[in-house]
């Protein structure tokens, strides 16, 4: 029985969860089973009672939820290319860069979502939300100390959490008028060299697809 992944690429935890598969060479490793139902529908919550995406199903029916918890999983059970650098510095400085992702950039996009989903107009309450998630870059920019990889060569764990968050990041200053790589010179350093792998291309063009996909649907 092949394990199964639940979620879709237009999210950039499920999405993180992929670019691991493609590192390890596994992606064949599972199933990519949608969300029954939909997400935060009780045939959901009966596979994963939190109700987030994405959860993995291993071959016995454990569910594993949590986009780096399942990470952490695959690079135990596929142990090569490693995701996480033996030295301990290096180590920090990944884990680092994914927490300050998950805790600080992610959630300030959150309310660019919404101010793109109502038509905020330009005014004091974007102004905020602008400048809060400006704030959460600050914080990324000021302890980046992962450099890029080469080409699809030398991916960690940051690579992986960082990429699909920044598919946002870049649609939300192209949306609402910011540059969010401007006096950013370590995250733009950052982006620039990633983007000139495969992978990032590929991962990028897959949740835009999604993205479309998803936005047609709406009508």
């Amino acid at each position: 029985m092949t394990m199964k992944l639940y979620g879709g690429r237009l999210s950039p935890y499920y999405e993180r969860v992929m670019i691991v598969l493609d590192i390890k060479g596994r992606p064949d490793a599972v199933e990519e089973a949608g969300v029954p139902g939909e997400l935060g529908s009780q045939e959901y919550r009966a596979i994963n009672p939190i109700g987030k995406i994405p959860a993995l199903a291993l071959e016995d029916g454990t569910i594993i939820p949590e986009s780096a918890v399942i990470c952490r999983y695959f690079d135990r059970i596929f142990p090569t290319p490693p995701l996480i650098p033996d030295d301990a510095r290096a180590m920090a400085d990944v884990e680092l860069a994914c927490r300050i992702a998950d805790l600080y950039v992610a959630p300030a996009l959150v309310p660019l979502f919404q101010a793109t989903r109502e038509g905020w107009e330009k005014g004091e309450r974007l102004d905020a939300a602008i400048a809060d998630f400006g704030a959460a870059l600050d914080h990324l920019e000021h302890y980046m100390r992962v450099s890029p990889p080469a080409g699809n060569e030398g991916w960690t764990l940051a690579d992986a959490t960082l990429l699909p968050i920044f598919f946002y990041v870049a649609m939300m200053g192209a949306r609402h008028g910011f540059d969010p790589f401007a006096g950013r010179p370590r995250i733009s350093e950052w982006y620039r060299g990633i983007m000139e792998s495969d992978r990032a291309q590929a991962s990028h063009a897959g949740m835009q697809q999604a993205l479309q996909a998803f936005l047609a649907a709406r009508g």
